[in-house]
């Protein structure tokens, strides 16, 4: 959007004329309907539109945001900010409005009653016959399907914050709000800056100046308001007005200690808003910056919800923040049981070529291990050639047991991981991560932000059955997550606005039987001699599935695999053929090739097809 159209004040008319049935309406006559509006201010969580009544007004956001809900409890479904027209459908034809309508933050709407408009159209019949022909062109209209938004949900305040006992460091806001405003036409505003500072300086609470930063955020994209150290009256508005909260400490690079206390400020944020209102960024100046440990000292008193680290010389830092902040974040989740994890690293390999890079990663079951070292940095060949060093060329896996607890025996695996993979906390990790296991102890899903990650990795490594659980420091039993939940999407989804990438494997079916049931004991007669010392013939593996594979997908296949994603999430199935057994780890490398030149073709069609929902992660190239 150009400078001038943006500070550019809008007229009565324009406000009136964002109502569909009200563009066709003459410009003196919108005045005639302007003098009947007043504006009404809504305090965040304050619901103006009730469902299942019918509307007594109309409204026209000013300034603020609103959300949409079947009831006022309910999560919201989409999101209203300036120029949206609330309720417009069922107060014109006065039916029972379906959905609620509520503040999502302190806000500013246009209203209109019902008795006000009725009473003018009786003085001015053109105004009906305006309302229908506008309405009338409209309908034809909506039959074009409007193309969805880049980006849901975008923020439009943002409130920063100091954490802990130190302020904020000068260089990290000029670097976060250059991050910001390359991506949206920025303004910081603080207390300094509007003088509160000086003696006789301004009230928050004055109508001018209510109005004036009202006509900010309609100026620009993004507000930036920068808090002060101390529980003032700007800092108490910019906490009420913000959509993302952003808490910012300075690290001082210790791995142990006390946890860092919360200051007064943060517990006005906590109080007011809710750790879920939250994020947590952590500045390490260039002396503490190359390892990342002691993270949990400032989560102990910060459920926030994600935490960021903030290196002095990595700008791909702060453009990530930019993004989280924004709600332009991006998100890959990895998932898979055995060598069809491979699956999802085949697709990111594809999405990774395509220019998707994410700002965020999470996994279950296999694909936790992969989503971990993707996370770290590591390519995806790389990431395979880990893996089949781990399980071939150091055979993990490659003894079997008596199946007392397990099929395998689990102390050679659970050595290679210790030696693969960092000893690293995953609040330590620079690109925020997480993993999901089940635990079978509460009967409930058990997420992975925070600990060692090579917990992470061997709760999810494989089915339960052919390991033995792993069972945590408080003596809880952990298996491969996908059990309870085959893409546990939601954590992922409250960490990051979106679009994320869904990558899992799509096991075909098995097929018909070569050998008869009749015949299947002479098959086994064959085999049990020999087995679990060594492999049982060939022949038998050639007609059939293993046991393994039997197992694995029976489950896939009892599992519902429908799933909440948000609008623009995109999943990426990769159809695995019948001649991949789970447990064959030498073909993990042949798996993820087949599912890259897959996922490749797949986005070509979509991008070719236009279809956005499924493009819509990777890079655009107009501005935001």
């Amino acid at each position: 959007m150009a400078g001038s159209a943006r500070l550019r004040q809008k007229t009565p008319a324009d406000w009136l004329r964002s109502v569909r049935a009200f563009r066709l309406i003459p410009d003196e006559t919108l005045k005639r309907l302007y003098a009947e509006c007043h504006l009404e201010t809504v305090e965040r969580g304050e619901t103006l539109v009730k469902a299942g009544e019918v509307p007594d007004a109309l409204f026209i956001v000013i300034s603020g945001r609103f959300q949409t809900t079947a009831y006022a409890s309910d999560p919201a479904w989409a999101e209203l900010g300036p120029g949206a027209v609330l309720a417009e459908q069922a107060f014109f034809t006065r039916e029972q409005q379906r959905v609620s309508i509520s503040a999502a933050r302190n806000s500013i709407a246009l209203k209109l009653d019902w008795d006000s408009f009725e009473t003018l159209a009786q003085t001015a019949p053109n105004i009906w016959q305006a309302v229908m022909r506008s309405l009338l062109l409209t309908d034809v209209e909506d039959k074009v399907p409007a193309q969805p938004r880049s980006f849901l949900g975008r923020a439009k305040s943002l409130a920063i914050l100091p954490a802990g006992g130190d302020t904020i460091p000068t260089p990290l806001i000029k670097k976060l709000s250059g991050s910001i405003e390359r991506r949206a036409d920025c303004q910081l505003l603080s207390s300094e800056g509007l003088g509160q500072d000086m003696p006789g300086g301004i009230a928050l609470d004055d109508p001018q100046v209510i109005h004036w930063l009202k006509e900010q955020e309609n100026r620009f994209e993004v507000i930036l308001l920068l808090a002060d150290s101390e529980t003032t009256p700007w800092t108490e508005r910019a906490l009420a007005d913000a959509d993302e909260i952003c808490l910012v400490g300075t690290h001082d690079g210790g791995r142990l200690g006390a946890p860092v206390p919360l200051n007064a400020v943060e517990e006005m944020a906590f109080e007011m808003r809710g750790a879920d209102a939250c994020r947590l960024a952590l500045f390490h100046n260039e002396r503490y910056e190359n390892t990342i440990a002691g993270t949990r000292r400032w989560l102990e008193y910060r459920p926030v919800r994600s935490h960021h680290h903030l290196r002095a010389s990595s700008q791909d830092d702060y453009e990530r923040l930019a993004r989280f902040l924004l709600g332009q974040s991006t998100g890959f989740f990895a998932s898979g049981r055995g060598i069809y994890g491979a699956a999802s690293l085949g697709i990111f390999k594809a999405v990774q070529a395509a220019g998707f890079e994410p700002d965020c990663f999470a996994g279950v079951g296999a694909g936790a291990a992969v989503a971990a070292c993707l996370a770290l940095g590591m390519d995806p060949d790389d990431t395979d050639q880990l893996i089949t060093d781990v399980m071939v060329e150091r055979g993990a896996l490659r003894r079997k047991t008596w199946p007392q607890f397990s099929l395998y025996k689990q102390r050679k695996l659970d050595k290679l991981i210790l030696d693969r993979f960092p000893d690293t906390d995953l609040a330590d990790m620079p690109i925020p991560f997480y993993s999901a296991s089940a635990n079978l102890s509460t009967g409930e899903a058990h997420v992975h932000t925070v600990g060692n990650m090579q917990v992470a990795i061997r709760a999810n490594w494989t089915f339960p059955g052919l390991l033995p659980p792993f069972i945590d420091e408080e003596g809880q039993f952990l298996i491969d997550g996908s059990l309870l939940n085959p893409l546990p999407v939601k954590q992922m989804q409250k960490l990051n606005a979106g679009p994320n990438v869904i990558a899992r494997p799509d096991l075909a079916p098995l097929g018909k039987s070569p050998v008869r049931y009749r015949d299947l004991a002479a098959w086994q007669k064959r085999a049990r001699r020999r087995w679990p010392f060594s492999k049982p013939y060939k022949d038998l593996e050639a007609v059939l599935p293993s046991f393994e594979t039997l197992l694995v997908t029976a489950f896939e296949r009892s599992q519902d695999a429908s799933q909440k994603y948000g609008p623009l999430d995109m999943e990426l199935a990769a159809p695995v053929p019948q001649d991949f057994d789970v447990m064959a780890w030498h073909d993990h490398g042949r798996l993820k090739d087949k599912c890259y030149r897959w996922a490749i073709e797949q986005l070509e069609k979509h991008a070719q097809s236009g279809d956005f929902v499924l493009v819509a992660a990777l890079p655009q190239t107009e501005s935001e």
